[in-house]
């Protein structure tokens, strides 16, 4: 009896705010479902940190849906939270990892007017490839020592990007960080922001269905660019690089050896294409 009132009390709590007026999440039965489906992300961790989210007056750990990071966006992660507590800061995250569908919840709320700060459409998001994290700015700004400006240098250290223009606490998307890593920020540098992404997002095994895909031969590249061979731009074009790449990553494939989930539904749709 004890089980089904707390089971019950669970999927209501998103009714009970915390201070800053927030809703408190925790894991649900969808959030178990999401979990148990996870392992079409194969590179993704699971961590815990402290989160905005308050549950009967105590601070909880990041809803575990959102706890997931690439092996070396943990460890940043990790770095960050202890450089943080060595200034006498506080650091509290509100997100982390998104699914699609996720992301295009948050989209949507965006269009509708319903959250004021942009959230871009499915595949286009840092937290879709568990690179990005969202953390509360005004407590972490009264709390460590050198106010923002020294969480923005002590971030900035560990690898950690910031969007915002200049180095101002108050602009929006102040609160939202990612982690690039070197091989992605190259990417970013040389053929643009959303492609990157999307890249990271493939590299983490994540792909749409194949019958939602609407250029099968951009996928194709964004999965060739996740496992570092060269396509020039993401756009639709079987090229010279792209071709070469191709030929290059069959020779491999068939040669035998380990090989990846995103390895073999990149193959998959190369030989769909007779490419």
């Amino acid at each position: 009896m004890m089980s089904k009132i707390l089971e019950l009390l669970r999927e209501f709590l998103s009714l009970i705010l915390n201070r800053s007026g927030r809703e408190a999440r925790v894991v649900t039965k969808h959030d178990e479902r999401f979990i148990d489906d996870v392992d079409q992300y194969t590179q993704l961790v699971p961590y815990e940190i402290p989160s905005i989210y308050m549950l009967r007056g105590e601070r909880v750990m990041l809803p575990r849906r959102m706890a997931y990071a690439t092996p070396d966006t943990k460890e940043a992660i990790i770095a960050l939270n202890q450089a943080v507590h060595s200034e006498q800061g506080e650091f509290y995250l509100s997100d982390g990892f998104r699914s699609d569908e996720v992301q295009l919840r948050a989209h949507l709320d965006w269009k509708s007017g319903a959250k004021k700060a942009y959230s871009p459409p499915p595949g286009s998001s840092w937290h879709e490839a568990a690179r990005a994290i969202d953390y509360e700015v005004k407590i972490m700004c009264k709390t460590i020592n050198g106010g923002f400006l020294k969480f923005y240098d002590i971030a900035s250290s560990i690898g950690w990007h910031f969007i915002i223009p200049t180095v101002d606490p108050n602009l929006s998307e102040a609160w939202h960080i990612e982690f690039r890593s070197d091989r992605f920020q190259e990417l970013k540098n040389t053929i643009g922001y959303k492609q990157a992404v999307q890249a990271a997002i493939r590299d983490i095994g994540f792909h749409p269905d194949e019958d939602e895909t609407d250029d099968v031969v951009e996928m194709i590249q964004e999965m060739l660019l996740a496992l570092d061979y060269s396509v020039g731009l993401i756009d639709g074009i079987i090229g010279k690089r792209t071709s070469l790449s191709i030929m290059e990553f069959k020779r491999f494939y068939r040669e035998g050896g380990t090989v990846t989930q995103l390895q073999k539904r990149l193959y998959k749709n190369i030989t769909l294409l007779n490419l």
